[in-house]
C-alpha cells in the first residue's frame, strides 16, 4: 500500500531514502491470524518496509483460578500456525523489540494487574517496545495512567491538517497519535507508529524502550491543548531531518570496568570515531583517570 498524505508528513520518507528502513528489527504483531491482523502487518510495513514481522497469538494456562503462564503460536506466511513456545522463548527466539496490539484487554497494559505486571517484568527484561490501541468507542473518559504499554489515538487528515479521528478514545494516560493511512481505525495508527519505532531502533539499536519513549516525546508534533493532553497525549512523533554526515551515526552499547565491576554503557560510532558519553552513565560522575586493561580488554574508570 502507498503511504497517505498524512503518513509522508511525518518526514519518514527522507529517513527511507537514507536506509533506515527497519532492518534487522522484529516487530511482533500480538493477535491471530485474521484479515484484522494481516492489515496491521502491512501498516507496520509501510513504516518499515525490511522489518521483520510475525503475527502471533498470545496464550494462556489457568490453573487453580490462577495465570500460571503464557504462550504464543506463531503463524507462517498461508495462516499455519506453529508449536505453542513460552512467551519468554518466543521473545528471545526472534529477538523480538517491538509488539503492536489491538485487541488485548485493558488489563494488558495495567500496573497492578496479573497481565499487566507479567509485562511489565517483560518490558524491563526483554527491552521491548509496547504499542497498544487506544480503542474505536469514542469515549473520553478512559484513564490510560497506568498502562506500561504505550496507548496510541488515531489521526486523520482533515482541512490540511492531522486531527484526532472521531472515535478515537482519548483520556488520561494517552501516550501518542497516529496516521490511520490507507485503513482505519486505532487499529492502523498503532502499527504504524511500531513500524516508525522500527525504523528509530534500525538506526539507533543501542536505544532501551525508555530512550525511545523519550526521543518520541521529544520529536512529537504538539496537537490540540498545548502540552500533553488527554486527546492527542504527547502529539504525533514525525521523524527530525538527518543532517549531512548523521547518517553513520549509529549507538550500541559497550562494557567498562568501574572500580573494579563492569559496567554496561553507550558507545556511539559516528565516523569510524567511537565516544563515551558521561551522561549516559551516572554513577561514573566523578571520573579522575582512565586507563585500559589490556588482559580483559576493557577501559578502566576510577572515580575521584
Amino acid at each position: 500500500m502507498a503511504l497517505n498524505t498524512l503518513d509522508k508528513m511525518c518526514n519518514i520518507e527522507e529517513w527511507h531514502s537514507k536506509g533506515f528502513t527497519g532492518k534487522g528489527v522484529t516487530v511482533w504483531v500480538m493477535e491471530g491470524w485474521t484479515d484484522h491482523s494481516r492489515c496491521c502487518r502491512k501498516r507496520v510495513l509501510d513504516a518499515a518496509p525490511d522489518a521483520n514481522v510475525i503475527i502471533g497469538a498470545p496464550g494462556r494456562s489457568i490453573r487453580g483460578g490462577k495465570i500460571q503462564y503464557y504462550i504464543a503460536y506463531e503463524f507462517d506466511e498461508n495462516g499455519n500456525r506453529g508449536e505453542k513456545m513460552d512467551i519468554k522463548d518466543f521473545i528471545k527466539a526472534h529477538n523480538i523489540r517491538v509488539i503492536t496490539s489491538s485487541t488485548m484487554p485493558d488489563s494488558f497494559g495495567t500496573t497492578g494487574s496479573v497481565l499487566g505486571d507479567f509485562w511489565a517484568d517483560l518490558i524491563e527484561r526483554y527491552d521491548l517496545c509496547v504499542f497498544r490501541a487506544s480503542a474505536n468507542d469514542s469515549k473520553k473518559d478512559k484513564d490510560f495512567s497506568r498502562n506500561v504499554a504505550w496507548i496510541v489515538g488515531a489521526l486523520v487528515w482533515r482541512n490540511g491538517k492531522p486531527v484526532r479521528a472521531s472515535y478515537s478514545n482519548g483520556g488520561q494516560g494517552l501516550d501518542f497519535s497516529e496516521s490511520v493511512g490507507w485503513w482505519s481505525g486505532t487499529s492502523s495508527a498503532t502499527p504504524f507508529l511500531a513500524g516508525k519505532c522500527a525504523v528509530l531502533l534500525q538506526r539507533y539499536p543501542g536505544m532501551t524502550y525508555k530512550e525511545v519513549y523519550e526521543y518520541m516525546k521529544a520529536h512529537a508534533d504538539d496537537l490540540g491543548d498545548k502540552g500533553e493532553d488527554p486527546l492527542y497525549g504527547h502529539g504525533w512523533f514525525t521523524f527530525p531531518p538527518i543532517e549531512k554526515g548523521d547518517e553513520d551515526v549509529e549507538i550500541t552499547t559497550t562494557k567498562i570496568l568501574v572500580n573494579g565491576e563492569v559496567k554496561e554503557v553507550k558507545r556511539i560510532l559516528y565516523k569510524n570515531e567511537n565516544f563515551i558519553r558521561l551522561r549516559d552513565y551516572d554513577d561514573v560522575l566523578g571520573i579522575c583517570k582512565v586507563d585500559y586493561d589490556k588482559e580483559k580488554n576493557l577501559p578502566i574508570v576510577r572515580k575521584g
